[in-house]
């Protein structure tokens, strides 16, 4: 849980909650959400 600091985060306003725990660009790659 260290690494949400460590990254740039974003916010995702609790509309996507996926995306509000994983606030690495380079992990937002890795689920296909399209």
């Amino acid at each position: 849980m260290a690494d949400q600091n460590a990254a740039s985060p974003i916010p995702t306003f609790g509309r996507f909650p996926a995306l509000d725990r994983v606030r690495v660009p380079a992990d937002l790659r890795n689920l296909s959400v399209e």
